[in-house]
């Protein structure tokens, strides 16, 4: 592992950090050697891909599950079944219910 930012400071151990965007960050004692830290950060190459591999994952767009005609005979099937359970299960809790409304929504809500 060639590539990485090194901030040396007034510490007494060795710190690797990974940022968001995939940049490499040591951080070294002010006195240590180079080769030292160098040894470490190669010692710690299999951890680094790793989390390197797992931060490319999160930035690429996932895929979706189903196509738009999928997506909209499962959401004509919601809008078949549940207002008829909505209206079971308000009955036997004794409630009412207002406007019940299927949304294709991306992110999570509650």
């Amino acid at each position: 592992m060639d590539k990485y930012e090194l901030i040396r400071s007034n510490r007494k151990t060795i710190a690797l950090q990974i940022k968001g965007d995939g940049r490499i960050i040591v951080r070294a004692p002010l006195r240590m050697a180079a080769k030292d830290i160098q040894r470490f950060v190669d010692s710690k190459a299999a951890w680094i891909e790793k989390h390197l591999a797992i931060i490319r994952q999160r930035q690429q767009p996932a895929a979706s599950a189903f196509t738009l005609e999928q997506l909209q005979q499962l959401a004509d099937a919601a809008k078949q079944d549940i207002p008829r359970r909505v209206a079971r299960f308000a009955a036997l809790v004794g409630v009412t219910y207002g406007r019940i409304t299927i949304r294709a929504q991306k992110s999570r809500w509650g």
